[in-house]
């Protein structure tokens, strides 16, 4: 026996058979596919945005190899040590700027002297021993001006002893001479011998 269903009803049952079909296709092709297209889209604008960061990264390789090799040759721990050819050369160095800072301070420098290299792990202290005699203010100038220009000098055994009742032309006797006996000395790298 064959059931018949009224006209309304088996168009009714064709239709949901019909939507329940097409709902089926949907979700187990197309939402797939298009999840899937959109995951892909979404990777390619990502990778297309690294990509143009490569490139422009690329485009500036040549200025930045040129700074690396710039820095490769420069050698900034290089700045503070002291250059010449010979421990005595370069103590000499010392004693021209020493004589210079004083004169230009308007100090007398009355005798320097170059002290024994001393080794100092991989370093070599080169001193020299300088006597002078200056005002307060201008000894002030005179290690001032060893001590803060490159390369680094550095100030030991600073004696000073002011001279009672003596001065020069046209200085007041509450500013007297001090004779000043100091050790100026820097640092050369191993191997400047």
């Amino acid at each position: 026996m064959t059931l018949a269903l009224p006209p309304i009803a088996s168009r009714a049952l064709a239709l949901a058979i019909l939507i329940l079909l097409v709902v089926g296709l949907y979700a187990l092709v197309i939402d797939p596919l298009v999840t899937d297209y959109q995951a892909n889209r979404d990777a390619v604008e990502q990778l297309s945005s690294v990509l143009e960061r490569y490139r422009a990264a690329g485009q500036r390789l040549p200025e930045r190899e040129q700074t690396l090799e710039s820095l490769k040759n420069s050698d900034p721990g290089r700045e503070g040590f002291l250059q010449g050819g010979n421990d005595n050369l370069i103590a000499a160095n010392i004693q021209a700027r020493v004589k210079s800072i004083t004169e230009g301070a308007r100090g007398e420098l009355r005798s320097t002297q170059i002290l024994p290299v001393a080794e100092e792990g991989k370093l070599h202290r080169i001193a020299v021993r300088a006597q002078m005699t200056v005002n307060m203010a201008a000894a002030q100038r005179v290690f001032y001006g060893v001590e803060s220009a490159t390369p680094y000098l550095f100030l030991d055994n600073v004696v000073m002893n002011a001279r009672v009742g003596l001065r020069r032309r046209g200085e007041a006797d509450d500013d007297p001479l001090i004779d000043v006996q100091f050790d100026v000395f820097g640092y050369t790298r191993g191997g400047s011998k």
